[in-house]
């Protein structure tokens, strides 16, 4: 499951920008071959290559407007709502790469460019 209590402080906008990912990877979905109501859903996860992407544009997003990444915050964070390990550490490593200039290949963004704008009106909301 996806919730849990936030265990530290993050910039609001990065904590608007983690619930949204938060959301995008840990949604359930139902198998393409789903037959039978007793199948339980699943959680996708960073391996999913549309969270992968989505991690990857977010960091590069939040980077680009000037936000630290905090690439242990962001795990611990991660792991407070519910993340499993593996994908709170991809989670780490994607922000430690997006951090120090490593190039990522992925798919379009899935959240648009003008996605700082919507999470900064999220962060003025709470804050």
């Amino acid at each position: 499951m996806c919730a849990g209590d936030e265990i530290q402080h993050l910039d609001p906008v990065v904590a608007a920008v983690m619930h949204q990912l938060t959301e995008w990877t840990c949604r359930r979905y139902h198998g393409v071959h789903r037959r039978h109501r007793t199948v339980p859903l699943r959680l996708k996860g960073l391996r999913d290559p549309s969270s992968r992407s989505g991690t990857i544009h977010l960091a590069k997003n939040l980077k680009h407007h000037g936000f630290d990444l905090d690439p242990e915050q962001l795990r611990n964070r991660a792991i407070g709502h519910g993340w499993k390990a593996s994908d709170a550490r991809d989670l780490r490593d994607v922000a430690e790469g997006v951090r120090s200039g490593r190039r990522y290949h992925t798919v379009g963004d899935p959240f648009g460019y003008s996605a700082i704008d919507r999470w900064r009106e999220v962060a003025a909301e709470v804050g």
